[in-house]
């Protein structure tokens, strides 16, 4: 039981009164029987008891208080002291330390006797110091203040800690106790996963500029939901703008040219049922009517050993297509050079040698004059060939 200077006194003089009351009544009961000098005895003894009594009485109360109090103040001192985590005292007129816990002495590395030489102030870095006075001047009384702070170790390691502060009177002197938790490495891995974070947003970024650069997009097809995911690229790709509720599985289906939806719905069923692969080539039409040509690549996942997605990736290959038939366009005019060259030169070639033979064997003058002029009139009609193939030629390389 809890007993104060207050409820004793409330006690003693309730008891008094009672005392008094009821003793003084059973005196004036005896007053007419018994002789004045047994009386006055009486009252008397009367006294003597209740002076010896409430003595014996406010012994014990006081003994018990004490008792408490030393219990109190043992119970706080095992928690002050056994806290594994450090904790001190200090006057908030001075800012020096007052008591520290041995846990402050073994994890700061200061000995008890320095750290109370030193002030608050000495455990934190010189930058620290003006945030810290003025956090200082807003500990109250009536309630805990946490905040996260850099203390100085005895070797100037720096440590990271989380501080709860509260404002104590003792003996009218205003005081506050800290209690600190060392959280380095809770800084150390949050600092460190930031940095990753940071990366893989760099990461993400290079991907998708890769991906935009390579006109790549992902998407994802969820079995049971029948829902249809897209990466950014894809809606760059098919030059869709995102519309609320809408079902991306059949805008996508409206874009694809109307003789090339049965293969890619076929695909598509084929992957879910046996689980295949999916590899197909279609054409889309944009809204602006643009054609695009689109290579999809997808594979089927697994949960639990059912299927339950569909991943896979779009990529906008009418630049290549493009790049195929211009040389499908090359290779066609390179064919009808060669049949030139080996049909239309050929004619007048053979002529010439043909000529040559007739110059050799022929007996006067005049024949071989005749076949001179042959021979010019053939090389004249080779030359006018020979530019009309390169003209051509000029022609299909600036188309």
């Amino acid at each position: 039981m809890k007993f104060g200077a207050l409820r004793i006194c409330i006690i003693y003089v309730a008891l008094s009164v009672l005392w008094i009351t009821l003793s003084d009544k059973a005196l004036f009961l005896l007053e007419a029987g018994v002789p004045k000098l047994t009386l006055l005895l009486l009252s008397s003894c009367k006294g003597y008891f209740f002076v010896v009594m409430t003595g014996l009485l406010f012994y014990k109360l006081i003994k018990v208080d004490e008792m408490r109090l030393k219990e109190s103040e043992k119970k706080y001192r095992t928690m002050y002291e056994g806290n594994p985590l450090p904790m001190w005292i200090y006057d908030l007129t001075t800012l020096k330390f007052v008591s520290v816990n041995s846990a402050a002495v073994k994890i700061y590395g200061y000995s008890e006797e320095e750290f109370l030489q030193k002030t608050t102030l000495d455990i934190r870095p010189a930058e620290d110091i003006p945030k810290a006075l003025e956090a200082i001047n807003k500990i109250r009384i009536d309630s805990l203040t946490s905040s996260e702070w850099t203390h100085l170790k005895a070797d100037g390691t720096r440590l990271h800690v989380n501080v709860n502060s509260q404002k104590l009177i003792i003996n009218n002197k205003p005081y506050i106790m800290v209690i600190a938790k060392d959280i380095t490495e809770k800084v150390a891995y949050e600092k460190e996963l930031k940095m990753l974070n940071r990366k893989l947003q760099d990461e993400k970024r290079r991907l998708s500029d890769t991906q935009l650069l390579a006109k790549l997009g992902g998407w994802m097809f969820y079995l049971d939901e029948k829902r249809l995911e897209w990466s950014d690229e894809v809606y760059k790709i098919t030059d869709h703008i995102p519309q609320p509720n809408e079902n991306l599985f059949d805008v996508y289906l409206a874009h694809i040219y109307p003789e090339d939806r049965p293969a890619m719905i076929e695909a598509s069923e084929t992957l879910i049922r046996t689980g295949k692969g999916f590899d197909v080539t279609h054409r889309i039409r944009l809204h602006d009517g643009q054609t695009r040509y689109i290579h999809h690549v997808a594979r089927l996942e697994y949960a639990d050993g059912k299927p339950y997605r569909v991943v896979g990736s779009l990529q906008d290959i009418t630049d290549q297509r493009e790049r195929e038939s211009r040389i499908e366009q090359q290779n066609k005019m390179l064919q009808d050079i060669a049949w030139v060259n080996s049909h239309e030169i050929r004619g007048p070639v053979a002529s010439i040698l043909g000529l040559f033979n007739l110059y050799n064997e022929a007996h006067t003058q005049e024949e071989k004059d005749n076949i001179i002029k042959m021979i010019n009139t053939c090389a004249i009609n080779l030359d006018s060939m020979v530019k009309d193939i390169a003209g051509r030629i000029d022609t299909e390389l600036e188309n």
